[in-house]
């Protein structure tokens, strides 16, 4: 690993029920890590029941910054498992991230320039193709080569890549726990940033690629009634602070 300065922003990522293809993705993506000139602590907090938490941590653990967190559900909550990461970081800042990126390494160092107490960061990511193959030779020594294969993320979304202070993110009291398995928590966040007249910036002089995956379609009914459900309280919650009993609870 990279001998760089560590950087005072914890990166959290929340995953659960990883597929064994995606041991790849996760490999990457804290390879492109641990090669930043400023390297994070980050924390990965797992969904997962016991047996699929232990496969996923055998590639977690070439990585000594990287904690591997175990909270398993029934119901993938990423906004539950965004805020026990948030709890448990000490660092003045946090990034909310995606399992499938991979950096550029200058990213953290970038993020971190353009955090102030009034500021809430994003960055759009390209899109790599389903069939480029990756190597970690391409991360370290190829990557613009890499991005030039990608195509920018459509802007309809956030990405899971939010900056800003933990303090802030104490303040609002997280992310909106009533928001479960996909879709529309990261939206509401970047909402709730500017309602309490955050300066939203997105960040252009760096870069995160998405590695290709399989996404599952919302297929039962159940998957439906929660995605309109998170779309709802979007759409028509408009408070700055949520969960107002307990956020973030280990």
């Amino acid at each position: 690993m990279s001998k760089s300065k560590k950087a005072d922003i914890t990166v959290i990522i929340a995953i659960k029920d990883i597929e064994s293809r995606g041991y790849v993705r996760i490999f990457n993506n804290l390879y492109s890590l641990s090669i930043q000139t400023q390297i994070p602590e980050v924390f990965i907090v797992d969904g997962s029941n016991k047996e699929k938490f232990a496969e996923t941590d055998e590639y977690i653990k070439f990585f000594s910054f990287a904690k591997h967190v175990f909270f398993p559900q029934e119901v993938f909550n990423k906004s539950l498992l965004y805020n026990i990461g948030i709890r448990m970081a000490k660092t003045k800042y946090l990034l909310m991230s995606d399992i499938d990126y991979i950096y550029e390494r200058n990213f953290i160092e970038t993020v971190g320039q353009k955090l102030t107490e009034h500021n809430f960061i994003l960055c759009r990511s390209m899109d790599l193709p389903e069939k480029v193959e990756i190597t970690l030779n391409d991360i370290k020594n190829l990557y613009q080569e890499l991005k030039s294969t990608g195509s920018l993320h459509i802007i309809s979304g956030d990405g899971a890549c939010q900056a800003s202070l933990a303090s802030w993110f104490y303040k609002v009291r997280g992310y909106d726990e009533r928001m479960k398995r996909l879709g529309a928590m990261d939206n509401d966040m970047h909402k709730r940033a500017k309602l309490d007249s955050l300066k939203i910036v997105w960040i252009q002089n760096t870069s995160l690629l998405h590695q290709w995956h399989f996404i599952e379609k919302w297929k039962t009914p159940i998957d439906r009634e929660q995605l309109e459900k998170n779309r709802d309280i979007f759409m028509n919650d408009n408070t700055i602070k949520r969960n107002p009993h307990s956020w973030g609870k280990v």
